[in-house]
């Protein structure tokens, strides 16, 4: 016991020895100094600029909608921070750089950067997740919200019954259809490849819910856009390929973007189609916002998933690839050429009213959660705002005032959208060309790239 005391002892004399040294007889004990001796490194401007740079040699990708209020930049989803640094590095070996720490490229990339690696559309909700975010909640907000979760389970509800009655009526045809994100050739794992730009590719996926089959239509950039003409153009040739299989009545879905399918050129499509094919009818309903996910995203996920490791260099590797990419039940897939594209906003000119319902009221497009047309009532297009509205259809005349009788509107062709090319921007061009001439694209590939309609030098 006495040695325990005479240890304490000991103790407690070398803390206050200590503390004592720390005053340096000037009665106040200096700071703590724990884990500051160390001095920290900085990291020399040139390196930070040739992180950035590095950084900003990676091209972006176009994102699925063009969202206006976002500055978001997005890079290819195969690339991670990780993969970016070993090609820095890979870089500064070349040029005998000095190369930096992963956390400081990390933290430039982070904090220098609004990048973001892509990913699907509809990973979630953006008002579910403000209103549980939110902590003092209107009754407003909750009126709000009730209504949006009904008007999810109803389009779901709806979706559920067109895919029964299409499973047990021949004649019955329901489908649902999405734009996938953008497709790239070349696309291959070489890192030079996400230094430089590459031809776009677009395909639209029409799901058949009855039969599980899916239809592909695939165009690149030079060919056609992405906007509402394509989709409908697109539709159009789905709706030909089904009417031939004596399919009589349609029921669709898609998501609710106005640029693409909420809007009177799809309508105008619709229209056109009833008058046209031996169609009883077309139904056309929108999937509630932030919770459009279908049966494509499985579509697009396979794609995905068999392209992650394929070397893919032209659109005709593209198709096959697609048509490959489930076993079982192949995808059918559809090149689109220049004159299936058709100009649906002219043909529009024809219709005489879409702004007012019948009962005078201006119509909401981007309200709309359905649209009908039926061979009965041709020139009349029933709507509805909400899946659950009473009375739950409202009536657009299209001819209202019209002049036009049935057969001179008949008589109006659907032109060609257009008869040349879309030429490539001349950066885009070059950074193709300079694939080829590195041979990182095959040989046998070179006259496809070499031959795309460009901009010319001035």
């Amino acid at each position: 016991m006495q040695n325990f005391f005479l240890d304490t002892l000991g103790v407690k004399e070398d803390v206050v020895y200590g503390a004592f040294n720390k005053t340096h007889g000037g009665g106040v004990v200096e700071p703590d100094r724990r884990g500051k001796h160390r001095k920290h490194r900085t990291v020399s401007a040139e390196a930070k600029k040739s992180i950035k740079e590095h950084i900003r040699s990676f091209k972006t990708i176009e994102s699925h909608y063009c969202r206006k209020s976002s500055e978001r930049k997005y890079l290819p989803a195969e690339l991670n921070v990780t993969k970016m640094y070993n090609m820095y590095k890979e870089v500064c070996a070349r040029t005998n750089l000095p190369v930096e720490k992963e956390s400081v490229y990390r933290k430039i990339f982070n904090q220098k950067f609004n990048l973001h690696f892509y990913v699907p559309k509809k990973d979630q909700c953006d008002f579910c997740t403000e209103y549980r975010h939110t902590v003092h909640k209107t009754p407003a907000l909750e009126r709000e919200y009730k209504q949006h979760c009904d008007q999810k389970l109803l389009a779901r509800q709806a979706k559920q019954v067109a895919k029964d009655t299409a499973k047990a009526n021949g004649t019955y045809m329901a489908a649902c259809f999405d734009l996938e994100k953008v497709l790239n050739c070349p696309h291959a794992e070489a890192s030079s490849f996400y230094y430089h730009r590459k031809l776009s590719l677009y395909n639209l996926t029409c799901y058949c819910l009855g039969s599980g089959s899916a239809y592909c239509y695939l165009w690149n950039e030079t060919q056609a856009k992405r906007g509402c003409n394509e989709i409908a153009s697109c539709l159009l040739k789905f709706l030909d390929s089904q009417v031939k299989q004596k399919f009589t009545s349609f029921t669709f879905f898609s998501d609710n973007c106005s640029g693409q399918n909420r809007n009177r050129y799809i309508a105008t499509l619709w229209w056109y189609a009833v008058r046209t094919y031996d169609i009883d009818s077309i139904v056309h309903n929108f999937l509630e916002v932030g919770h459009t996910q279908n049966e494509n995203d499985s579509v697009h996920s396979s794609i995905e998933r068999v392209s992650r490791r394929a070397s893919i260099y032209t659109p005709d590797q593209w198709s096959a690839v697609i048509s490959t990419a489930r076993a079982d039940k192949p995808y059918i897939v559809t090149d689109m050429q220049m004159e299936d594209f058709c100009d649906f906003k002219e043909m529009s000119n024809c219709v005489r009213n879409f702004g007012v319902d019948e009962d005078g009221n201006k119509v909401k497009w981007t309200k709309i959660c359905s649209m009908e047309f039926t061979k009965k009532e041709p020139d009349t297009m029933h709507f509805r705002y909400l899946y659950d509205q009473d009375p739950p259809k409202k009536c657009l005349k299209l001819m209202k005032r019209a002049r036009h009788t049935r057969q001179s509107i008949q008589s109006m062709p659907l032109r060609q959208l257009r008869s040349t090319y879309i030429p490539l921007s001349v950066a885009k061009f070059n950074d193709l060309r300079k694939l080829c001439d590195n041979k990182l694209i095959p040989q046998h590939h070179h006259g496809f790239f070499r031959g795309l309609p460009h901009e010319e030098n001035v």
